[in-house]
Formats: C-alpha cells, structure tokens, sequence
C-alpha cells in the first residue's frame, strides 16, 4: 500500500532539494493564507518547479517530482507582503491534483524515499573536496552553520543545491533515488571522471 497524503502544492521556478534553504517572498492572498495556515499548524507545503506558466496563474503546467517545505521563519514587513524562510524535506510525487475554489493546487502524493546504494569512497572523496572548497570560497567553515555531514546523501543533495546550473539538471538530481548514482552524475557534471 502506497503512502499517499494530501498536501498543497506552491508552483514557482524553483527547485527544492531536501536540506535546502530558501528565503521566498509571498504577496498572493490565496498564498499568504497558505502560509499562514502553514505556520499555525506546524504542516508542510510542497514545492514544484513550473514547466509552462507563471507564480500568479490559478492553472500552471507542473513537474510532477518536487519536494515539502517547512517554514523556519518568517516577517510581515508590510501589509499584504510575507517574507519567509524554508527548508526542503522530503521529496514526492505528485498522483493526482485539483484547483481548489480559492485558487491554491491541493495534490494528493506518495513520498519518495532515497537509498545509499554502496558509493565509492573515491566518488564520497570528491564530493567532500569540492564542497569544502565551495565553503571556502564562501568563507564559511565547512563544518559549523550547515550541520557537515559526510553521508551520501547530505554531500550529494548540498552539491545538487550548490552546482546544478540550471533547474533541468537540479530537477534531474532530485528526481534520482540513488545516493550513489546522484554523486556520479554530480561528478559528471563538473566535467570530472567517476571512479569506478
């Protein structure tokens, strides 16, 4: 039996990847309430990236992958003007959708789940050099503020946030349920050759 649940989708050009950080801004009433129930409830919202349309369009051509959101934080500097932080969960994908009378996307998804799938330690060598360095370049200490980790997954999906230069090629990694196979194409991307 699938583990189907309903949540809300908020279409934008973007792609969320589970660790991530984005601040967004929120100005559509229909988005605001949602943001607002969001925050009394301590619930998700989902994230997915738009093919064809436009933020403030009630239909938009959706991908069908995309990945849950929580809100860390958020600030009402104006009227009818929400800023907010959040981080991406888990990814999903989406079984089936309707727009709602007050224009939100409810979709009812199954949760995705990743699998390690025996990495190299060369391939895991790397990811750790090349996202060290990218912490340098950001002056940030690699192991204080982003909670450094060493696993597949944590090194494969901040290098998917940091690297993937446009949103095909970040949809693609989010897509793919193999840590290992994510690093590869990760490495692949950088013009490098995978280990074998």
């Amino acid at each position: 039996m699938q583990n189907l649940t309903q949540l809300y989708i908020f279409p934008l050009r973007l792609v969320l990847v589970p660790g991530e950080n984005v601040p967004l801004n929120i100005f559509e009433l229909r988005y605001i309430e949602l943001m607002k129930s969001c925050i009394s409830k301590e619930i998700p919202f989902g994230i997915c990236q738009i093919l064809d349309g436009n933020e403030t369009d009630k239909r938009v051509e959706l991908e069908h992958v995309g990945c849950s959101a929580y809100i860390t934080n958020w600030d009402m500097p104006q009227l009818g003007l929400y800023h907010i932080d959040v981080i991406g969960k888990r990814p999903f994908k989406i079984k089936s959708m309707e727009t709602l009378k007050n224009g939100l996307t409810q979709a009812e998804v199954s949760w995705l789940s990743d699998f390690e799938d025996n990495p190299s330690e060369d391939s895991i060598d790397i990811c750790k050099s090349i996202l060290d360095e990218i912490f340098g370049k950001l002056n940030e200490p690699p192991h204080s503020g982003r909670g450094y980790e060493s696993s597949p997954r944590w090194l494969s999906y901040r290098l998917t946030e940091f690297l993937a230069s446009n949103l095909s090629q970040k949809q693609e990694l989010l897509e793919e349920r193999s840590d290992a196979m994510r690093l590869k194409k990760i490495i692949e991307l950088l013009g490098l050759t995978p280990p074998n």
